[in-house]
């Protein structure tokens, strides 16, 4: 295209009726039948740019224009390619098309690539179509019949039954404004294009305009953008700044959702933008490795699809090659349905609900297609029955379902409102009311933390958390109860916040207890063993005779004839019990003990105003041995402070 088609000097704003334009009509059928002759008639624009088309007579790549078509104002028209060799040239032009305006030659009939770019538009749910059957001047008026007779049959066998069949000569101009006329009407009836969902474009050219810099093109799939505003080029998660936009030769202040439009970016090169990628609101969407799909094979596939076949797919502008990873022990058969995973070679931007194409690489052929039913980061083995289960039902489309499944997905961490998001092609507010729904209907388990969880994930990591703590009370039988991070170590892989979310949630059940910075299960008391026994009844024995000057360990372990470890262990799980306090190395007092022992401080301060450690060892008939490290326990306490003579008063 010339340079003025984009930006010419003084051009203007485009009017408010302009600036709504949301439809784009995508041309289809067999090389030589007259596509771009239609549209040069139809729009008075040559939709062919490059000297090699000019020359040759034949469309080599996509081509635009646009006309008026009453009563949707300017609508765009993409001109695809009819020659075989350059099916890849039609899928990405018939990306983000509203209609199909499908060309057959009366004197040429239906043609191989008739039949396929008709598959191709069906697979890519194109809702619409419109039949032109062109050059009625060069046959007769009872062979115009035959071709007609012959497009009605062949549309018959296709998902456009009953399209309308317009002759037309662009030529004479014949049938030229009853065709508007059906495409008008064609264009109402399709669905209106998600103007509220994050800023889409999928780019179909990239190039350099002298003092201008770096243009892109493509149909805006979803969403807009404004001037000035930032955007993201996938797959390389470019930050680019939009500079100016444009459609059909005026500039806009925005771009919006159908529009076929070229901006101007600031920030990249034009050899950094290939065809294939996607201009984004920042964040919005991602480039995934993986595509979760809803697969259909034509009945015309040549044989089935095996697992692993390796297949090239198409998506928007863009296209990689994959393995289809198929449930063990499946193949997809012609004409057959299925859920598989595509196993990317080059990561594609893709959203829920998105269309693509499978063909075969050699020899060239369509194969099918589907729909995205999520955008993976996981690969999907053939033995996860389950998962391909639960991807068969999301062929719905259902929102809630598609939460649902990726919450139960991410396992013990759940998603991010904004991953959910960029993966379901869809704003974060409608996200967070699909999570209000599914909580609301006990699908999403909510913690006592706020934490939500997949009712079945919530179920599974209870099991598993009573199960751990089983086998830490068989493995310590005496201990009353384990602490978090005892529980932690043991249940690895779930995250802490969402592992203490549930252990609160199963003590609010009564399933666990509670009680002193641990956890036990309900019920489950500790138990000795006849060596435990005998050491925890010498440690009552030696609290109850000498309760403010009991032995140390060391020397209780040797009248018992066992470890000062055997006898530290049950000293540290009295105190794990809230019974006992180790207030210095190897002295534990009881905790009545050391009630008695506060009073005792409370009344030599009530008589003594300060006093002295011997006044306070003398006071409860101990050593000084004890008498110290309980005032300096009591210190650290603020009960007491010592003053700078070394005596002792309450603390203020």
């Amino acid at each position: 295209m010339h340079l003025r088609h984009y930006y010419p000097r003084g051009s203007s704003p485009m009017n408010a009726r302009e600036a709504q334009v949301r439809k784009v009509i995508g041309t289809a059928g067999h090389i030589d039948h007259g596509k771009t002759s239609l549209v040069r008639a139809l729009t008075g624009r040559d939709p062919d740019r490059l000297p090699e088309e000019r020359r040759r007579g034949m469309t080599l790549d996509l081509g635009f224009a646009w006309t008026d078509i009453p009563p949707h104002g300017t609508v765009g028209i993409v001109d695809v390619p009819g020659h075989e060799g350059y099916v890849r040239h039609m899928l990405a032009g018939a990306s983000g098309i509203d209609v199909g305006l499908m060309v057959i030659a009366a004197d040429d009939g239906v043609m191989p690539q008739t039949r396929e770019h008709a598959d191709i538009l069906a697979l890519l749910g194109v809702p619409g179509l419109v039949c032109a059957m062109t050059k009625i001047d060069a046959v007769p008026p009872d062979l115009r019949a035959l071709a007609a007779d012959d497009i009605r049959s062949f549309l018959a066998g296709t998902s456009y039954t009953g399209a309308p069949i317009v002759p037309v000569s662009a030529q004479t101009g014949a049938g030229i404004e009853e065709l508007r006329r059906a495409l008008g009407a064609a264009l109402s009836a399709a669905a209106r294009r998600g103007a509220d969902a994050g800023f889409r474009l999928p780019i179909d050219r990239s190039f350099v305009l002298l003092g201008i810099g770096c243009v892109v093109t493509g149909t805006v799939w979803s969403g807009g953008a404004a001037v000035g505003e930032e955007a993201e080029l996938l797959p390389p998660s470019l930050r680019v700044k939009i500079r100016q936009i444009q459609a059909h030769e005026h500039a806009v202040p925005f771009a919006r959702a159908g529009q076929r439009t070229a901006i101007n970016l600031g920030g990249v090169k034009a050899q950094e933008v290939l065809r294939g990628y996607t201009l984004a609101a920042p964040g919005a969407f991602r480039a995934w490795p993986h595509i979760d799909a809803a697969l259909a094979l034509l009945p015309s596939a040549p044989r089935p699809l095996a697992p692993f076949a390796r297949v090239r797919v198409h998506l928007g502008t863009a296209s990689a090659l994959a393995r289809v990873v198929l449930p063990r022990g499946t193949q997809l058969a012609p004409g057959a349905r299925g859920v598989c995973q595509l196993r990317l070679e080059e990561p594609m931007v893709a959203a829920r609900g998105d269309r693509l194409v499978i063909r075969r690489e050699s020899p060239v052929a369509t194969l099918g297609g589907g729909t995205v039913l999520l955008p993976d980061s996981a690969r999907l083995r053939p033995g996860d029955a389950q998962r391909f289960q639960d991807l068969a039902g999301l062929a719905g489309g259902d929102l809630d379902d598609a939460v649902r499944v990726l919450y139960k997905w991410s396992g013990h961490a759940p998603p991010a409102v904004e991953d959910l998001a960029a993966a379901l092609n869809e704003q974060p507010s409608s996200i967070r009311q699909a999570i209000e729904r599914l909580r609301s209907r006990g699908a999403l388990a909510e913690l006592p933390n706020g934490i939500l969880l997949e009712h079945g994930r919530a179920a599974a990591l209870s099991e598993r958390l009573r199960a751990e703590l089983e086998l830490l009370h068989r493995g310590a039988p005496a201990r009353p109860h384990f602490t978090f991070l005892q529980i932690a170590a043991a249940c690895k892989g779930a995250a802490e916040p969402v592992l203490e979310g549930v252990l609160r949630r199963l003590a609010a059940q009564g399933a666990i207890v509670e009680a002193r910075g641990g956890f036990a299960l309900a019920g489950r008391a500790p138990t000795l063993n006849p060596a435990e026994t005998r050491i925890r009844a010498a440690i009552a024995a030696e609290h109850d005779a000498r309760p403010f000057s009991p032995e140390s360990p060391g020397a209780m372990a040797a009248a018992l004839g066992c470890a000062e470890n055997a006898v530290l262990a049950q000293y540290r799980l009295l105190v794990e019990a809230a019974e006992y306090t180790q207030i210095a190395p190897g002295i534990f007092f009881r905790a009545d003990t050391l009630r008695k022992a506060e009073a005792a401080i409370r009344a030599l301060a009530a008589r003594m105003g300060a006093f002295a450690v011997k006044d306070f060892r003398d006071e409860l008939g101990t050593s000084r041995k004890h008498a110290v490290p309980l005032l300096e326990y009591f210190d650290k306490l603020r009960v007491t402070a010592r003053r700078p003579d070394s005596t002792r008063e309450l603390a203020p």
